[in-house]
């Protein structure tokens, strides 16, 4: 995909950034994920996508972060979604229940 134009709004640049997508509650583990980015020396940013209208607390503790590298966004759907996926460096997954959902790999391939 060559469209940038959701990385331009979220001031990411393409094949430096690790996505994570997910619902943003405790068991998905987003505050851990981006603590372990916070405590690494790298040029890489972090995008986390996501929300949860009844943990506003707990997303108030994963989006403090202190560093500018890290970006947040309520969630993306459709060719935002996929834009971010296509330029991404990788993919975090961090979530105890539940999974990749499938459509989430292919969303981000030439394949059906």
């Amino acid at each position: 995909m060559d469209s940038t134009e959701t990385l331009v709004r979220l001031g990411l640049s393409p094949g430096v950034t690790f996505l994570y997508v997910s619902r943003m509650e405790p068991e998905n583990h987003p505050l851990e994920v981006r603590q372990a980015l916070r405590a690494l020396e790298t040029p890489f940013h972090l995008a986390l996508i996501g929300d949860a209208p009844y943990a506003h607390g707990y997303i108030a503790q994963v989006r403090d972060t202190g560093r500018p590298p890290h970006r947040h966004s309520r969630p993306i759907y459709g060719e935002g979604y996929r834009e971010l996926g296509s330029h991404c460096f990788a993919l975090m997954h961090a979530t105890e229940v539940g999974g990749l959902n499938r459509r989430s790999g292919m969303a981000w391939s030439d394949t059906p």
